[in-house]
């Protein structure tokens, strides 16, 4: 999936040129619409990855983006209850907006794209949004795509491997996303005529992770918009910078053992697996006790990146992205509930840190009037929050716990990543 923004590559080309490759036929400026256009980009970029050649180029159609979104926006189905309930939930976190309207998620969704590859259609659809079929920019977001559909030839990747949770589709997202930007960009510098070596990737990855990490903080859907905002800016750089490091090898044999949460990925690259930060999700306790009149209406392993925007909206101080460490978020089971005889709502959100101190450490963060009630057990914090006027009783005193296995309704709908279609 191309997102719509001012890529990496957008300032590469302004810098000065020269030549270097991987011994490839190079990019060339066509229209992306004609058949030689996509034939001459795909084999270029089988080519860039070092992928084995495929006769399979995938279909490629261009359509407009205001008459696609506005098609995508008519079909949005009404919110049913439970998941009103559970954006009523989130909302009670200032993860998303009290009033949301489900075609404008739509649109705020697509809004994001400029192209996607469909790998159950096996075609790429690029949309269109000024004409230039024939612009640097369109033969990047098609070569871009291309690594996507080489990537479902290989395979779809081991849903469990990535716990079946929005935080595990996350960092597949991050490392599929990732791929495809590093080497969407490299056939980019060697068709348009840039040395790869004369240029500053790493300064122009940290800008760009730090108008993601902004706007993350900024936006009124970091869930639903978490995609956009995380496996571009942070998947293109942990990617990048083994490539960087050691070149394309290095960048197959990191993916042969990917990270799996959204914290191993803040983390950086890290070659030993052993070496990344833990994912420990608590799960043997994680599914609080309340029993009725409340029932279940959503549960959600939000992650380290979904932590992380939440700690900074309700934070005594705020950070910059070069303010943030690995304060040791390991995971987390977040309930939404419903009341069935008032409709209240209520969040219970258990999150898991390394240590004591740690879980600690982050109560101290939080200012002192933010609208939940907090409990320290051990090196887990437990939040709670409620949409009733006063707390009930039956979150009220020392929660029970029990297990919590079962995957993500959202990971299992192909949430956060539906768009990509590569799950």
């Amino acid at each position: 999936m191309a997102h719509l923004r001012s890529s990496a590559l957008a300032c590469l080309l302004l810098m000065a040129a020269g030549a270097c490759s991987d011994d490839c036929p190079t990019l060339q400026a066509c229209d992306i619409r004609s058949l030689s256009c996509q034939l001459i980009t795909f084999e270029v970029t089988q080519c860039v990855r070092g992928a084995t050649p495929s006769r399979a180029i995938p279909a490629v159609h261009i359509v407009d983006a205001d008459t696609f979104i506005d098609s995508q926006v008519d079909d949005a189905e009404p919110a049913s209850d439970q998941t009103r309930a559970a954006q009523r939930g989130l909302a009670l976190l200032g993860l998303f907006p009290d009033d949301a309207d489900p075609a404008a998620l739509v649109r705020a969704r697509w809004n994001q794209i400029g192209a996607f590859f469909s790998s159950e259609s096996g075609e790429v659809t690029v949309l269109d949004r000024s004409g230039d079929f024939d612009s640097p920019g369109a033969v990047i977001t098609l070569a871009h795509e291309f690594v996507h559909s080489l990537q479902a030839i290989e395979g779809k990747p081991d849903p469990t491997r990535y716990r079946n949770t929005f935080d595990g589709q996350l960092a597949l997202g991050a490392m599929q996303e990732g791929e495809a930007e590093l080497y969407a960009d490299l056939a980019a510098l060697d068709g348009y005529g840039f040395d790869r070596s004369d240029v500053g990737f790493a300064r122009i990855f940290r800008n760009f992770r730090e108008r993601a990490w902004h706007e993350a903080r900024d936006s009124s859907l970091p869930i639903t918009l978490a995609y956009s905002h995380f496996t571009y800016a942070f998947g293109g750089e942990y990617i990048n910078q083994p490539w960087r490091a050691e070149g394309r090898g290095a960048v197959r044999e990191l993916l042969t053992d990917p990270p799996i949460s959204s914290r191993q990925v803040l983390a950086g690259p890290i070659f030993t697996p052993a070496e990344r930060p833990k994912q420990e999700d608590p799960d043997e306790v994680g599914r609080p006790l309340v029993g009725a009149p409340f029932e279940e209406v959503s549960v959600l392993r939000a992650g380290a990146w979904v932590f992380e925007a939440f700690r900074d909206r309700w934070a005594k101080n705020p950070r910059e992205l070069s303010e943030y460490r690995d304060r040791g978020f390991s995971g987390d089971v977040l309930t939404i509930l419903r009341d069935t005889e008032s409709d209240e709502v209520a969040v219970i959100w258990r999150m898991r840190f390394d240590d004591a101190d740690q879980a600690e450490e982050m109560l101290y963060a939080l200012r002192e009037e933010t609208p939940f009630a907090y409990r320290r057990i051990d090196r887990d914090v437990v939040l709670a929050g409620t949409s009733a006027p006063e707390p009930p009783e039956a979150l009220q005193g020392d929660l029970q716990w029990g297990d919590r296995q079962a995957p993500d309704p959202i990971a299992q709908a192909g949430q956060p990543a539906q768009l990509c279609e590569l799950h």
